[in-house]
């Protein structure tokens, strides 16, 4: 399997069609639909969980047209968005002050003295090797405040849909790692996991690939649910809770 470089998929992110049609290509159908709410209510949840709302700043890494900052902003926190890609951050100039937006790579420095109470970022970092996440993670670090709360989603290799990835895309643009990896990477950076949350048994693709079939959608929806709710160490997608 020949994955996408780094250098290719922020390019990809920069075509300003891709951010323009970029939900309705990703999230069709009932199967997209439980992907996207899903991926979105998991990590707001463990956010809610573990960070007050009472105004505390939070800056969503990778942020693009704000899948996880609008949803963020409704629940009462104050967030800053941070994205390379001009033609997706164009999308929530309408939605945040612009003070708030900020357009850059996540491997320079953050171009803002703010110290965050709370730092987030939704399938983002699962396009980065483990080399570029130490790097990520220590440099979001450094605006962190102490006991601030880092909220991320990773893959796991340790999940049915890693040994299928290679029939759908995600095989070609994720990176899966298994829980000692993450472990590792955590530590080098100087953060602590405090908890996860976990999602998606069944794998993704699969609910992108029945979407003509809705009798059947339903029912893996709700195996899907089950299985991750009983045994979570088995789902592809994990929301860690991580503490400077």
């Amino acid at each position: 399997m020949i994955r996408k470089s780094k250098k290719e998929i922020q390019k990809y992110y920069q075509i300003n069609n891709v951010a323009s049609t970029y939900d309705n290509r990703r999230f069709v159908g009932l199967g997209g639909e439980y992907i996207n709410s899903t991926e979105i209510t998991t990590t707001l949840n463990a956010t809610k969980k573990h960070l007050s709302v009472n105004s505390p700043k939070v800056l969503d890494l990778g942020a693009g047209r704000g899948r996880l900052s609008i949803p963020l902003k409704k629940a009462g926190y104050n967030v800053y968005c941070l994205d390379s890609s001009e033609s997706m951050l164009s999308y929530l100039t309408k939605e945040f002050p612009r003070d708030h937006v900020f357009i850059q790579s996540v491997f320079d420095k953050f171009p803002s003295a703010i110290k965050y109470d709370g730092i987030t970022s939704l399938r983002f970092f699962d396009h980065f090797d483990e080399t570029d996440q130490i790097k990520i993670l220590t440099n979001g670090v450094k605006s962190l405040k102490n006991g601030g709360k880092f909220f991320l989603s990773g893959l796991s290799s340790q999940s049915l849909e890693y040994l299928v990835s290679f029939l759908f895309p995600y095989g070609r643009y994720n990176y899966y790692l298994p829980m000692t990896s993450y472990s590792k990477i955590f530590k080098k950076a100087g953060l602590k996991i405090r908890a996860y949350e976990s999602a998606f048994f069944i794998p993704r693709g699969v609910f992108l690939h029945t979407n003509n079939l809705p009798g059947l959608q339903k029912f893996l929806i709700k195996i899907d649910t089950f299985i991750t709710r009983v045994f979570p160490v088995l789902g592809a997608m994990k929301i860690f809770v991580l503490e400077k």
